[in-house]
Parts: structure tokens; sequence; C-alpha cells
């Protein structure tokens, strides 16, 4: 992954997710999971931001249909179909919520983060 290092100042966002500082050399990069870190990408407006981009995205590819938008959600987030389970779950989330938050939920799932 790229990203731009401003010397003046910190994401927080990054910080909590233990990015490292440039300047030091180590060997190996240490490792943490933490609640913080969890709180940090449920809050973050750049998550929040991408969660908008892609609800976007999805309501233009797959129009109004609830099932269709969660479709279209786990394919590009997890490259998988939802289970019929996880399907009448988010069918009931989007209805109570909204697509965006749904969103946000799946961009914030181990099986989104986390390469196994």
């Amino acid at each position: 992954m790229y990203r731009l290092w401003a010397r003046c100042g910190n994401n927080p966002l990054l910080e909590a997710l233990d990015c490292p500082d440039p300047s030091v050399m180590l060997p190996r990069r240490s490792q943490t999971i933490t609640p913080v870190q969890s709180l940090s990408l449920l809050n973050n407006r750049f998550i929040e931001q991408c969660a908008e981009r892609l609800a976007e995205r999805i309501r233009q590819q797959a129009g109004d249909d609830v099932d269709q938008q969660i479709g279209e959600l786990y394919q590009l987030a997890v490259l998988r179909n939802p289970e019929a389970r996880e399907l009448e779950l988010a069918r009931t989330f989007v209805q109570q919520q909204t697509l965006l938050q749904l969103c946000v939920v799946l961009l914030n799932t181990n099986e989104f983060l986390f390469v196994e």
C-alpha cells in the first residue's frame, strides 16, 4: 500500500493501526490487535467516505433491488456471494438502517480486513 507521509502531522487512523514511522528502520514490524483499532475503523471519517462511495457504486450497479445490492456488496468487498443466512440478516439490516451502514459493517469484518 502506498501512502504519503506528512512529517508535520500524523494520521490518527494509521496510528491506531500501528503504522510504522518511516524514519525508523526495524527488522520486523510489531503487530497488535486492540479495541481501539476496531473503534477507529468504525468511527473514522475516511472509512465513512469509503463506505459512502461503495454504497453509491452499488446503487448505480444494482439499482433499487436490496438483494442485488447486497450481492454486489459481498462480491466487491469479500469476493463471494452472501450465504442464505447472511443475505437474510443483511436484508433486515438494510431495512432497519441503510445500505451505507451495511457497507461500513462489511468494511470492518475480519474477512475484509485480514488476508488468510
